[in-house]
Formats: C-alpha cells, sequence, structure tokens
C-alpha cells in the first residue's frame, strides 16, 4: 500500500461515489488522512491462521490494533467498514465455522465498525455456506450493514452473489474484469467481475444505474493494459458477440459496399482516426468483391462494444492483439484514402 497517496492523488472524484482505504493500523490511518476518504476500511480475519498470515497477529489483537483507528475516524467524520476475511473457508483451516463468523463480527461491532463484508476471499464457497455466513453476521449487523465479497476460484461467485441477494443483501464488491487474488492463498483467483454481476442484476430486472458496455470497455482497457484476458465471461460472450455481428452484417450483401457503413454503424461517432482496416469477403461471397478481394476503410474513433476495430487491429490483424475486431482470417491491411473510403475491390 506504499502506492495509496499516488492512486487516491490521481483520482479525479465523481459525485456519488465512496472512496475507500484500508487502513491496517494508525498509521495507515494518519496517512490517509491527506487524501480525505469518505471511508476507511480494518480487516481481520474469521480463521486464526489466516489472521497471522495476513496481518501477523491473532485475531484478538487485531481488533486491539483496529479499535484506534475506529475511533479516531469516526471522530474526523470517516465511515467505518470491517472486512471479515475467510468467511467461509480459509488455505490452512479449512472450513470456517459460522460461529467463528460471528464471533468476529461481534468483535466488529464492539469497536463501533458500522458494516462489515462478509467475504469468501479464497472462494472456496457455495451458495448454503455463504448464506449461513451471512446469517452469523446477520446476528451483530443490520441487512443493510453487510456487504458480499466472493472471489471466483471454484467458478461460485456468482451463484454466491445470488445466494446473498435472496437474502436480502443488496451492496456487492466486485472487480472489473475480475482482477485481484490473493497472496496467501495459492490458486485464488480476483473478485467476482464486475460485469458478470451487472448482468446478473440487469436481468432480474434490478437497476444499477451501470452502462454495461461501458463497463466492458473499461475491462478491456485494463485487461490489454495488464496483458491478460478479462475473467468476465460476460465480457468474453459480449465481445464475441460483436465479432458475430459483424462478421453477419459483412457477409449479408454486396461486401465491398457495405465496409464503409459498417465502420460508421459499428463504430459510431467521429472522424477516422487514420487507422487502416480492411476485411476480406466470406467464401459464398466473393463474386461481390472479385474473388477475395479487399476493401478498406477507415476506422472511426468510437469505441462501442460489438464494433471497435480501432487499437487493437493497428497491432497487427491476423492473430492480432485487438480487445474487440479480432477477426481471424478475415481481417487484413489495406489501403485507404484519408477521407476513409475505400479504393476499391482488387483482385
Amino acid at each position: 500500500m506504499a502506492d495509496n497517496h499516488e492512486v487516491m492523488s490521481g483520482l479525479r472524484r465523481q459525485v456519488g461515489v465512496r472512496y475507500s482505504v484500508l487502513t491496517p493500523n494508525m498509521k495507515g490511518f494518519e496517512s490517509a488522512l491527506a487524501d480525505k476518504p469518505d471511508e476507511i476500511v480494518v480487516f481481520g480475519a474469521a480463521s486464526e491462521a489466516f489472521s497471522q498470515k495476513n496481518i501477523n497477529c491473532s485475531i484478538a489483537e487485531s481488533i486491539e490494533r483496529f479499535a484506534p483507528v475506529v475511533q479516531a475516524a469516526k471522530a474526523a467524520g470517516i465511515a467505518v467498514r470491517g472486512a471479515m476475511s475467510c468467511t467461509v473457508g480459509c488455505p490452512y483451516e479449512g472450513d470456517v465455522a459460522p460461529e467463528r463468523v460471528a464471533y468476529l463480527a461481534g468483535l466488529m461491532k464492539g469497536i463501533g465498525v458500522q458494516r462489515v463484508d462478509v467475504a469468501d476471499t479464497i472462494g472456496v464457497g457455495t451458495p448454503r455456506r455463504v448464506q449461513a455466513a451471512i446469517e452469523a453476521t446477520l446476528t451483530h449487523f443490520g441487512i443493510d450493514e453487510v456487504s458480499g465479497h466472493f472471489h471466483d476460484t471454484y467458478g461460485q461467485a456468482l451463484s454466491n452473489t445470488l445466494a446473498a441477494l435472496e437474502l436480502g443483501i443488496c451492496n456487492f464488491q466486485s472487480s472489473v474484469a475480475g482482477l485481484g487474488g490473493c497472496p496467501y492463498a495459492k490458486g485464488a483467483t480476483g473478485n467476482v467481475a464486475t460485469e458478470d454481476v451487472v448482468y446478473l442484476l440487469h436481468g432480474m430486472g434490478i437497476e444499477t444505474g451501470i452502462d454495461l458496455d461501458a463497463l466492458v470497455d473499461a475491462g478491456d482497457f485494463i485487461s490489454q493494459h495488464l496483458d491478460r484476458p478479462t475473467g468476465s465471461r460476460v465480457a468474453r460472450a459480449l465481445m464475441a458477440k460483436g465479432r458475430v455481428d459483424t462478421w453477419t452484417r459483412m457477409s449479408g450483401g454486396h461486401f465491398c459496399g457495405l465496409v464503409a457503413d459498417f465502420v460508421v454503424a459499428r463504430l459510431g461517432r467521429g472522424a477516422v482516426t487514420g487507422a487502416r482496416v480492411g476485411l476480406w469477403g466470406a467464401p459464398r461471397q466473393r463474386d461481390h468483391c472479385r474473388h477475395g478481394a479487399r476493401a478498406g476503410a477507415g476506422v472511426a474513433g468510437g469505441r462501442g462494444r460489438r464494433g471497435r476495430l480501432a487499437a487493437g487491429l493497428q497491432r497487427g490483424v491476423h492473430g492480432g492483439q485487438g480487445p474487440r475486431g479480432r477477426l481471424p482470417d478475415l481481417v487484413g491491411l489495406a489501403a485507404m484514402d484519408r477521407a476513409g473510403h475505400a479504393r476499391g475491390c482488387r483482385a
């Protein structure tokens, strides 16, 4: 957490967003004050072994350490949240009983923590076990004071999210593109992908105020920056659907004449950026384009989910690393004029 200040200083804060910081001790809290967080987070574990590995002290000692931090934060008018790790399973102790979760929740309530996260840190939980951990927490906190935090190591995070919803939990922590992990739990993956949670909620008729397309774009951006595939199944499906939509549109008629229209319809706004992209016709459409001819088109500035061919295609097209526009064996470099019009089909 050495670069916390740098991260917080670089944020452009948005109205309606709560900015939280982890503060393991008073030193961390005092450092965080300069960044004016909306909320501080103290973190304990329902497993003794994990507590020792993660913060080098017992559960009881961790609470003693957190107490002055909580008091100072509340005195400064800063909200306090407690993250409860390993509420379902521990990489060292195995299954964690709900009674241990209730014990930790009670300790946090006792020092003035205002809300808590029930975290399946290593992603071993299943719906009934997660519900048991939440129910244990609810003996000390109200339903609106409890959040769900589920890692997806065993592919259960979305199921666990739904299980928590069934109990009335309405606050969840997730990560774009499923980023994250746990350094003390070998093989543990990141939190449930935000894209997947939003898709689930929208499908249930629950309004989130989140633009799923924009969210997929954000996950795509950070995944490429980190040179790793997205961990979101929804993002992968929507990006694949975008490629299918692209091909369906272009193989359905006069291929060469559709290229420029495709670029505008799929990529949307803005002037041509100067990227040079060309598309080969499907075998059954080759007569429309003189047997495999190429048509060039400029890529407009838009970055919509279904049609983005920009940044990735500039990197190289066959088998390229484009986030949305990777169309293996269908895309090739082609000439175009500065206005973005194809120079014509050629054999």
